[in-house]
């Protein structure tokens, strides 16, 4: 089943970017970053030419539910604009409410390809026939967070306190959650849908201590006046994933994999950089993941 296209204008993008910055900054500079967003879509509108094509190859693909929708539709955006001048695929974009959804939406058959978490990619490749096409280079940490003015200052004492997760079956929250009860006993875990509503929570003084990506902190930090500081960083054991669909075509994953390879390295996507998959290298994500999938596969039982 293919997911309709949600189709996004320069101005759409220019519209939300400049409402995320504005809603953290103060009203002083509001005029400079209108200015400046305004000159950015001005000058990709210029560069967006797609390459004629008599007809388009259609691609589902599955975005991670990490972050907001907007976020996430701009971004999307971005990356069908970039695919069009290179190549005749024409991706239309979907996700779900959280990865439980996400899976089964992926079991279905609702995506051609998808982007997931490695030990979410280690599951699939392993118990439901998916392909893996490429690995996803990320910025590969996950940081703990606390209100500038907070009292704690290390992992070692948030004991009592309230911790902010995302999704259950997240990476993060499966490695932060074994991490914290090696040292913790008494702590109040709460899960929120995505690190904005994180973010939003250590803003608003909802949560002592919060668990996010490095990327969105620190596309976040600039714009929050240091009214939240790390204390505490770990990095990930492997990198994301590119899976296909057991459905999907070779034609299919080959020529996606040559297009997305030559798109500019860190144009701000999910991911940074787009690296070929290997044995070893799947071989190493199953035996690194290895804890992960079986914390995933309980979680998943209890559906």
């Amino acid at each position: 089943m293919l997911i309709t296209p949600i189709q996004y204008t320069h101005l759409d993008i220019f519209r939300y970017n400049y409402c995320l910055v504005s809603h953290y900054i103060d009203a002083s500079v509001h005029t400079f970053i209108f200015v400046f967003l305004l000159i950015t879509v001005s000058v990709n509108v210029s560069a967006d030419a797609a390459i004629p094509c008599t007809l388009r190859t259609s691609v589902s693909f599955g975005m991670p539910p990490i972050s907001s929708a907007n976020l996430t539709e701009v971004w999307t955006s971005k990356i069908n604009r970039q695919i069009q001048k290179k190549s005749c695929f024409n991706l239309s974009f979907g996700s779900a409410v959280d990865f439980r959804r996400y899976m089964r939406k992926a079991k279905r058959g609702d995506f051609d390809v998808l982007a997931v978490p490695a030990h979410i990619a280690s599951y699939l490749i392993s118990t439901a026939g998916f392909k893996p096409i490429a690995v996803l280079v990320w910025e590969s940490s996950y940081l703990y967070v606390v209100p500038a003015e907070s009292t704690i200052s290390s992992i070692d004492q948030i004991g009592g306190a309230s911790l902010s997760l995302p999704d259950p079956l997240a990476e993060v929250s499966i490695l932060a959650q074994a991490e914290v009860s090696s040292i913790h006993g008494a702590v109040d875990y709460q899960h929120l849908k995505n690190y904005n509503l994180i973010i939003q929570a250590l803003l608003e003084a909802r949560t002592d201590v919060g668990v996010v990506l490095s990327p969105f902190f620190n596309g976040y930090k600039k714009h929050i006046n240091n009214k939240v500081r790390v204390i505490h960083t770990v990095p990930f054991p492997s990198h994301g994933m590119l899976l296909a669909a057991p459905h999907t075509s070779e034609y299919v994953q080959t020529e996606l994999f040559n297009t997305l390879s030559i798109l500019e390295p860190g144009s701000g996507f999910f991911w940074q950089a787009f690296e070929r998959v290997s044995l070893q290298k799947i071989e190493h994500l199953h035996r690194v993941q290895a804890a992960s999938v079986e914390s995933l596969r309980i979680l998943l039982e209890k559906d």
